[in-house]
């Protein structure tokens, strides 16, 4: 209403919007998150994470049991069975796939 910035506390977040706390007012304002301007004084410097290594097909050999996560999130288990230049095609509970190398990891059976 004022038009211009004001001081305030999140007080819940929900997929589209921010309820807010004005602390002047003391009022209760449902925010979308395009309207919330963070202070830059109160910024926590982070340490950038490194990327995660990218593994190459030389890392993976026929029979090697591998396992991926699918485009629902799911983890998946499985066996190679062929690999071509860009892909591996794996067998997962009776399943084919074709998995990019990149996006395997190998499973160690101890």
């Amino acid at each position: 209403h004022r038009g211009t910035l004001a001081p305030g506390r999140i007080l819940q977040l929900q997929p589209t919007y921010a309820i807010v706390q004005d602390d002047i007012t003391r009022t209760h304002w449902k925010l979308s998150y395009a309207a919330i301007v963070a202070d830059p004084a109160q910024h926590v410097e982070r340490t950038p994470q490194p990327p995660p290594q990218r593994t190459d097909m030389s890392a993976f050999k026929l029979g090697d049991t591998v396992s991926f996560t699918d485009k629902h999130l799911r983890e998946r288990i499985g066996t190679i069975t062929r690999m071509n230049a860009k892909t591996c095609s794996l067998i997962c509970d009776g399943e084919q796939w074709r998995v990019s190398p990149a996006l395997l990891r190998k499973i160690i059976d101890l």
